[in-house]
């Protein structure tokens, strides 16, 4: 795609026509792909060099110091605005809605009547709300006031220093066996091309909020009050304990154990347990706790 073919007049000014394939922000991987983004400020023009982006959209100060993979340009005042303006008016497309067999579907749940695919086997109480961008594997289990695909938090500021919510173009991918329980909120990703994931077998309590493009690995067990971050990745086989908090952009890695109310800022290697706020190795944790009891 080039950026010629979804500028227009209000979105700035269109320096240099490039070509790019996906929407992104700076710290997005392409695994191969252009990647057209934004940059508001020169702190952060490190992160374009030798980086997956093609196209961007900057300030006229920033433009003599854009590296060369930099091809595709479009100035304006506000950056961030500008882009997520041009994000905002992607086409989605569009199918109907499928069922698989043997579903039990409450008549008080709401079910998008467009790009939502359920699978076999699939409970799905009352009051539950089944967005578009939504796809449920076979025999799962979907308790009451759950809701699958909402909008994500993704804030843009404005004129007058006024937030906005990014529009969520992003999709919700739920493998088989998963279970979620009451009123669990998982929001959609931000990109058109990414989506929120929970793998197969994994299992939710109530209350649990799964932020967009968090990807959760098999078989994890996740228990009420829960918060996982935005673009976070769990591996498979972990335990989150009563509401643990795990920041957005992290990795936890296979059979971790995060204790309940623990904070968790920093990456969680493969079998380790972690306690605290901020979260620490849980054997030192509980040594801090006797040194501070005596």
């Amino acid at each position: 795609m080039k950026l010629s073919e979804i500028f227009c007049s209000t979105c700035g000014r269109l320096l240099c026509d490039g070509e790019f394939d996906i929407f992104g922000v700076l710290t997005t991987c392409g695994q191969g792909k252009k990647v057209f983004s934004y940059i508001n400020d020169e702190r952060y023009q490190r992160e374009l060099v030798n980086s997956d982006i093609s196209c961007i959209v900057c300030t006229k100060e920033l433009l003599e110091s854009l590296p060369d993979n930099i091809k595709g340009i479009i100035v304006a005042e506000n950056p961030g605005e500008t882009f997520w303006k041009i994000h905002s008016i992607q086409k989605v497309i569009k199918f109907a809605t499928s069922i698989g067999n043997n579903c039990q579907i409450s008549d008080k749940a709401y079910i998008a009547k467009e790009n939502v695919v359920i699978g076999n086997n699939v409970i799905i109480e009352e009051f539950v709300s089944i967005k578009e961008g939504t796809k449920i594997g076979d025999n799962c289990v979907i308790r009451a006031g759950s809701i699958i695909g909402g909008e994500g938090f993704q804030l843009q500021i404005g004129c007058g220093d006024t937030y906005s919510v990014v529009k969520h173009l992003g999709s919700v991918l739920i493998g088989d066996n998963v279970e979620l329980q009451q009123s669990v909120c998982v929001d959609k990703a931000l990109f058109s091309w990414d989506s929120t994931v929970i793998g197969d077998g994994t299992k939710i309590d109530n209350l649990v909020h799964i932020g967009h493009a968090a990807k959760v690995g098999k078989n994890c067990k996740i228990a009420a009050g829960v918060i996982l971050g935005g673009s976070l990745v769990t591996e498979d086989n972990i335990w989150f304990g009563i509401n643990a908090t795990i920041r957005n952009n992290i990795i936890i890695e296979k059979n971790a154990d995060i204790s309940m109310g623990s904070v968790v800022t920093k990456e969680v290697g493969r079998d380790k347990k972690v306690s605290g706020n901020f979260a620490i190795d849980h054997n030192k944790f509980i040594e801090n706790l006797k040194h501070s009891i005596e």
